[in-house]
């Protein structure tokens, strides 16, 4: 059914553009924001045809079904595969808790109550922000195309004091640790990517995506990684350092065997939620717990903040912020939470006299009230 906009005058006021929503019934009014009378039907010809062509605007009554299929369509296809899916995981889980049915239905008070029954199914912290990461972007992208009437405005999540200022999801895992990952590694291609995550820092997506023979994808050069902007997390082409215990692993391979893939896993090569998966396992039945509020085991990621870990106790942060690439250098920081601490207790043990741990006061245990 053929929706008609027609431009209705209102005294002394401007013309108003009103049409009958077909899904309910309802008598939709809106200002042409103008009082003359050729331009008011433009924009009564151009609102009729966004409506009837699925194109939807502000105040237009829309499925979010319809909202969806334009937004993964016109939208998320562009980005990262692994981006994608997030999106996607963050889109059904909202559709299974909130239900919506129309995209301007979605309100600040539903998200709420999104993030509320996802706490009560005792959802990590930094999964429910992730979720809301994503979905405050499609619903911004909403409202730049005009499905929403407004840009709704999010309160920053308030957690518990007790957990601020925790420097990241996971921790480092001691050597010991990973040894008992390695020990668990389900075939050799698996001990020798584990090996390849440790040394090299590499986020999991792009170490799958590492070639020995391909100059068009990640790969080798002139003793550095060239790395193309859709590898990357931050979407820039670089040629990176490669450190000198992860070039003694690259260098173990055979030259007859420097084909294809870097890291071959299996025929065919499984993608990145399924590695992501086989390793999180390997930590799971390690039983490497590395972060006790949210229950979490050792994981690819926990291999990268390894990396940055030892390689924070060599160089200066200025440096580890190349080797991490991160974006910001307050990231980089987090791996020096404590140690800048002890370095300047070692400055003033050298000024001072190296005061010793034998001289500091002991716990009083005395009553003092007394």
């Amino acid at each position: 059914m053929s929706v008609r906009v027609y431009v209705v005058h209102q005294k002394g006021r401007n013309l108003v553009l009103r049409y009958t929503d077909p899904e309910t019934g309802e008598v939709i009014a809106r200002t042409s924001g103008t009082t003359n009378r050729a331009e008011a039907e433009k924009k009564a010809t151009l609102l009729e045809k966004q409506i009837n062509d699925g194109k939807f605007v502000k105040g237009s009554i829309t499925s979010w079904e319809n909202f969806r299929k334009r937004y993964e369509e016109e939208h998320v296809s562009g980005l990262k595969d692994s981006t994608k899916q997030k999106i996607k995981t963050t889109l059904n889980a909202f559709e299974k808790y909130a239900n919506p049915n129309r995209i301007n239905g979605v309100t600040i008070s539903v998200v709420q109550k999104f993030l509320s029954d996802l706490r009560k199914k005792q959802m990590p912290e930094s999964t429910i922000a992730g979720y809301l990461r994503h979905l405050k972007g499609a619903l911004n992208w909403a409202y730049e195309v005009e499905m929403l009437p407004q840009k709704l405005r999010f309160r920053k999540i308030q957690r518990d004091r007790k957990f601020a200022g925790t420097p990241m999801k996971g921790r480092p895992l001691t050597e010991e640790e990973f040894q008992r990952m390695l020990d668990l590694a389900p075939s050799e291609q698996y001990r020798f990517y584990l090996r390849g995550l440790w040394l090299s820092g590499l986020r999991l997506e792009e170490s799958l995506d590492f070639w020995w023979d391909r100059e068009d994808r990640m790969h080798v050069y002139d003793g550095m990684l060239r790395i193309f902007a859709e590898d990357e997390k931050g979407m820039r082409d670089r040629f990176h350092p490669i450190t000198p215990d992860f070039a003694e692993l690259l260098e173990s391979v055979p030259k007859s065997e420097r084909t294809g893939l870097v890291f071959k896993l299996a025929d065919p090569q499984p993608c990145v939620f399924t590695v992501s998966k086989v390793i999180s396992s390997i930590g799971t039945r390690a039983g490497i717990l590395v972060n006790a509020r949210d229950g979490k085991y050792a994981s690819a990621q926990d291999l990268r903040r390894s990396f940055g870990e030892r390689w924070a106790m060599r160089v200066e942060a200025a440096i580890l912020m190349q080797l991490m690439r991160h974006e910001n250098i307050t990231t980089t920081l987090r791996y020096y939470v404590g140690r800048n601490a002890k370095n300047i207790m070692r400055h003033l043990g050298s000024t001072l006299g190296n005061i010793g741990q034998n001289q500091l006061p002991e716990n009083n245990t005395q009553d003092v009230s007394q």
